[in-house]
């Protein structure tokens, strides 16, 4: 997954140093190279949920790919429904599913919305900030 892997080295840093510095850091040292509080999303190298959700989310709308942006409490994350049969593909109604998109820890993988692996994951990645 392309924004795993863009901003990869947070999972490097974080055992060797308080990630929150790091980040912290990071996100100075580039406000002063351009001079401005508007850091172009590339030029991120470190990220935590927040970083990844929205680099994620830019990614999507320039693929066309049908994507939220939340936040809840002080977590990030990016939802997606999806549509399908309820039971058979072929029979019953047509329903719609929330899923958070997992940019964390398993990438890419798909946690039901309103579930306790959600919620769990939400509390795990709040920001610190």
């Amino acid at each position: 997954m392309t924004v795993s892997h863009y901003l990869s080295n947070w999972h490097l840093r974080q055992k060797h140093c308080n990630s929150k510095h790091a980040l912290e850091y990071h996100i100075r040292d580039l406000i002063k190279k351009y001079k401005t509080n508007f850091i172009p999303i590339g030029n991120l190298k470190l990220g935590h949920q927040c970083e990844r959700a929205l680099m994620f989310k830019v990614i999507c709308d320039q693929t066309k790919v049908p994507t939220t942006l939340c936040k809840q409490g002080d977590s990030y994350f990016n939802e997606i429904s999806v549509f399908g049969n309820n039971t058979d593909l072929r029979k019953g109604p047509l329903v719609q599913k929330r899923f958070i998109v997992d940019l964390m820890e398993q990438v890419g993988d798909l946690i039901p919305q309103c579930s306790k692996e959600a919620e769990s994951y939400l509390r795990k990645y709040r920001t610190e900030f």
